[in-house]
């Protein structure tokens, strides 16, 4: 292992992995330091080129697209480019990683360790006052869960290891994962997790029940020592959100009831118990993003290709919020941010439907690769699906894959992944 170390991609993605929770930064200091390598790598002519990695590349390009044709047509900001600009830079680390492909141990102590690192700085935030919208490490929470979710993801297969101690650390990370995903309160990133682990029992259980049954166990009992340490407030704001969607469909039910009836001017005690149901409003974070999904659908009927692009479509929904259309409690919401909470609905609102199946096949193509390759290196191959799973997942109520953190987690984990599952008789 002290040899095994030595070797220039190993200390690099050593520093890179540990740096990513380390300190504010740390993942663009550790990407930064990928691509310089790489770059190195590229002036000595040691890199090399793969199919996949063409395939992979041909995604990002069609991600690419529906953002410049809203610039030409002006109605986007370059800003709106920035995150998802650093996808490019991914293309020279994969070369890299073709040639120089750091080893699996390393790989798997670094990230349990950079797991151990968010954990103490979760339990540090907790200790002090938590505040998610200030977030951990000058990050919001959001993102940051995200990204712990797609590491867990991609170290579920490394279990399959016969080293005894590092299963016992990837055991350790996992256990602090969950612990952290509880501190911070996200929803979407649990369900993200638990989505992760039943994909990966299905893969597994029949090779080993056991260890299926072991992880399920370590995230329950993390779950639900973690909660009765934080007074349960992540299960408190699931069952909140649970009860706020359901009030929310029952005053939409009211509201059509009355509509209805009123038609027929037919004046009861029921109508008039449904025309105060309809008028009470319950406002939380699940009823706006409901609202906002609604809005999306709303603007791709008026503009269903392209799409309003980023300022136009704020515009428009505020439009409809006045029309009626939307409810007005997401006005001040969509003063302060810029995004529907989606990444499929945020681009369908945005980048019409030529935007939706774009961000689908940035997710898709990688997942294709990964199951064509699957016998290559069964392990890189089921740690990159379970990759694209956990983004697929979290990527339905937030739009923070594309923020800066776990684009960068993204784009690292799946060239990683690509360059293990290519034959090397393939590369060029």
């Amino acid at each position: 292992m002290l040899e095994t170390c030595k070797k220039s991609e190993n200390i690099v993605f050593l520093i890179f992995a540990i740096s990513l929770f380390a300190f504010s930064k740390g993942y663009i200091v550790g990407v930064i330091l990928l691509f310089v390598t790489s770059c190195y790598f590229g002036v000595k002519k040691q890199l090399r080129w793969h199919n996949n990695l063409s395939l992979y590349m041909l995604a990002i390009a069609l991600l690419f697209t529906p953002y410049i044709v809203n610039l030409l047509q002006g109605s986007t900001q370059f800003r709106e480019l920035d995150n998802i600009a650093r996808l490019l830079f991914f293309g020279i680390i994969g070369a890299f990683f073709l040639v120089k492909k750091p080893d699996s141990r390393v790989v798997t102590v670094g990230f349990c360790i950079s797991l151990v690192i968010i954990f103490i700085a979760f339990v540090d935030a907790q200790i002090a006052g938590l505040n998610r919208s200030r977030g951990i490490i000058d990050i919001n929470v959001i993102p940051l869960t995200t990204s712990v979710v797609a590491i867990m993801a991609f170290l579920l297969p490394k279990l399959n290891v016969s080293n005894h101690v590092i299963k016992k650390i990837i055991y350790v990370a996992f256990m602090l994962g969950v612990s952290s995903i509880v501190i911070s309160q996200t929803k979407g990133t649990l369900l993200a997790l638990v989505c992760v682990l039943a994909m990966y029992s299905l893969c597994t259980v029949k090779q080993s029940w056991k260890r299926v049954s072991l992880l399920w166990l370590l995230m329950f009992s993390s779950i639900f020592i973690t909660s009765e340490l934080t007074n349960a407030s992540l299960l408190s704001r699931i069952n909140l959100s649970s009860s706020n969607v359901n009030q929310y469909i029952q005053q939409k039910q009211a509201a059509r009831e009355v509509q209805d009836i009123e038609e027929t001017k037919t004046i009861t005690p029921a109508v008039e118990k449904n025309r105060v149901d309809a008028g009470s409003t319950i406002v939380s974070s699940s009823t706006i993003r409901i609202e906002l999904w609604k809005s999306t659908l709303l603007l791709s009927q008026e503009k269903p290709f392209w799409g309003y692009g980023y300022d136009k479509a704020k515009e428009r929904v505020l439009e409809l919020v006045d029309l009626g259309e939307v409810e007005g409690y997401v006005k001040p919401y969509l003063r302060k941010n810029y995004h529907f909470h989606s990444i499929y609905f945020d681009s369908l609102g945005k980048r019409g439907i030529a935007g939706l199946v774009s961000t689908l096949l940035l997710l898709l193509i990688p997942l294709y690769i990964f199951i064509r390759n699957r016998h290559n290196a069964p392990e890189y191959a089921l740690s990159g699906c379970l990759v694209i799973v956990s983004f697929i997942v979290s990527g339905i109520s937030d739009m923070s894959m594309l923020s800066r953190m776990p684009i960068i987690i993204f784009g690292v984990l799946v060239v990683l992944c690509t360059a293990n599952v290519s034959k090397p008789n393939q590369v060029g």
